[in-house]
């Protein structure tokens, strides 16, 4: 369990550096998303968030298991908030990797933190940093990569149940609009019926 929690913990300190130097390096980008998401203080926030996540894959070095909960504790906090803008129905970025992360907020981004959490909650079960073997480090790898797999696959179900939906409704309204086009105005049909009284008689 020791060499699966140094694998984690180093797998997650890769995780929030690259993240956090993505932030860094596209610094306006990263306050315009965090202010267009609604965050306080967008500004310092842009610095304040990749600042923790360096520390947090230092700290994933250097004693994995606090940097295992500061890290479960962070990414615990950005799913919440995450949750709470895809409910709403909000249509803005996460950039949680900076300006590499410009689609809107779904369902791949709770996914991906979820496996991320998951990495945290094993490298607190470890003290000390240990060598991890190359299976520990390919156990861990494939079961963070199928999470991913698991969340793009909810994703893509999800975007295809809608595309069906707007076909289905949009095949409901060109019937209606055919039905009612077919129907007989019953003014014409009751002048149709008075011309052709009058021409007998």
């Amino acid at each position: 369990m020791t060499e699966i929690g140094s694998a984690a913990a180093i797998l997650l300190a890769l995780v929030m550096a690259y993240a956090a130097q993505s932030k860094l390096r596209s610094h306006s980008q990263t306050t315009q998303s965090f202010s267009e998401l609604g965050l306080p203080w967008p500004t310092f926030s842009a610095w304040f968030v990749p600042v923790a996540e360096l520390a947090i894959a230092v700290s994933l070095l250097l004693a994995p298991g606090w940097g295992g909960v500061a890290g479960f504790a962070l990414l615990l906090g950005f799913t919440t908030y995450l949750l709470t803008i895809l409910k709403s129905g909000l249509s803005v970025a996460c950039s949680c990797f900076g300006s590499t992360g410009n689609e809107p907020v779904s369902s791949l981004e709770i996914g991906r933190n979820i496996g991320l959490l998951g990495l945290a909650a094993t490298a607190t079960t470890t003290s000390q940093l240990h060598r991890p073997s190359l299976a520990a480090l390919v156990l861990v790898s494939i079961s963070l990569l199928l999470v991913l797999l698991i969340s793009q696959l909810f994703h893509l179900y999800h975007q295809v149940g809608s595309l069906f939906r707007i076909e289905f409704a949009g095949e409901m309204t060109n019937k209606n609009n055919n039905s009612a086009g077919q129907k007989t105005d019953p003014t014409q049909d009751s002048t149709g019926l008075s011309s052709l009284s009058d021409g007998t008689l």
